[in-house]
């Protein structure tokens, strides 16, 4: 099914054909609101990487605000991402009837996908959007120079594999950004706050990472999509394993405008110390 026409005035934006996970600003329609927006820190999420001349694959490009950020600072982009025609990795509940799921799932994606044809024309964009899973990026996307995982891993049953999939077709870098932890780090540092600094620091690292917190509470049948808290330490790991062993943390602010709070992130840069293998 193609996507909707590009209207002339927000008024003509149907709502229920267009999705918008990222705020973004488009020509003619002004801002459409997403539930995070990143204007403001764009380039604390993705790293401050140099991507000028640079061919970069966006894993997870929803309607793809950071693709056609990181096209500005001169990339070429490949957005890639689920189509309605694939299953989302929802939370398999005993108690839930995950094919009453289906269709809701299927819809939302059909309008990410319109609003991420929507932006593409309206900002003359040249960014490729591909279909598929994390855990099968097709050899059609050929290599790349930089891959991105924008709060995706969370999201995914099997966050090594996506990785392992993005790495054997990466040749530099890869940068990763995740939401922190903050209740968790908070609870540890009251525990032991009657302990010197140091000792509390390490406490912290043994008990914080390298690990992963699963998230679904059967009790209450929530999240559904989000699978885990994982900690710097833990993807430090995973990216060691695949080659990327000289990497780089950060720390930001982002606005989750639908809760109209912000969250405190982490964002790593892992460049290639292992040359890639042939395929």
């Amino acid at each position: 099914m193609s996507a909707p026409q590009p209207a002339n005035h927000p008024a003509q934006i149907n709502p229920d054909d267009y999705y918008f996970y990222h705020t973004i600003d488009l020509p003619g329609l002004g801002e459409m609101k997403g539930e995070w927006d990143l204007r403001a820190f764009a380039d604390d999420y993705i790293g401050h990487v140099d991507l000028r001349d640079k061919r970069v694959l966006e894993v997870g490009a929803a309607n793809g605000f950071l693709s056609f950020h990181m096209e500005k600072k001169g990339a070429s982009v490949i957005s890639y991402d689920l189509s309605p025609d694939l299953d989302w990795d929802m939370v398999p509940y005993a108690h839930k009837d995950g094919a009453a799921w289906s269709p809701m799932r299927k819809n939302h994606l059909r309008k990410l996908n319109n609003a991420y044809h929507l932006s593409h024309s309206l900002l003359n964009s040249k960014a490729q959007l591909v279909h598929g899973t994390v855990y099968a990026i097709p050899e059609s996307v050929g290599l790349v120079d930089v891959s991105t995982f924008g709060s995706i891993l969370l999201h995914v049953r099997d966050p090594f594999l996506a990785l392992q999939q993005a790495a054997r077709i990466t040749r530099e870098t890869i940068v990763i950004t995740e939401i922190l932890d903050n209740n968790r780090q908070k609870i540890i540092n009251s525990l032991f706050s009657w302990l010197s600094t140091g000792t509390v620091r390490k406490i912290r690292h043994k008990l914080l990472g390298p690990s992963m917190i699963f998230r679904p509470i059967t009790s209450i049948g929530h999240p559904e999509e989000t699978w885990w808290h994982l900690t710097p330490e833990l993807l430090e790991q995973f990216l060691s394993v695949l080659g990327f062993g000289d990497i780089k943390i950060s720390y930001h602010k982002q606005f989750f405008a639908e809760h109209n709070a912000t969250k405190l992130m982490y964002t790593l840069v892992a460049n290639r110390t292992v040359p890639r293998q042939p395929a």
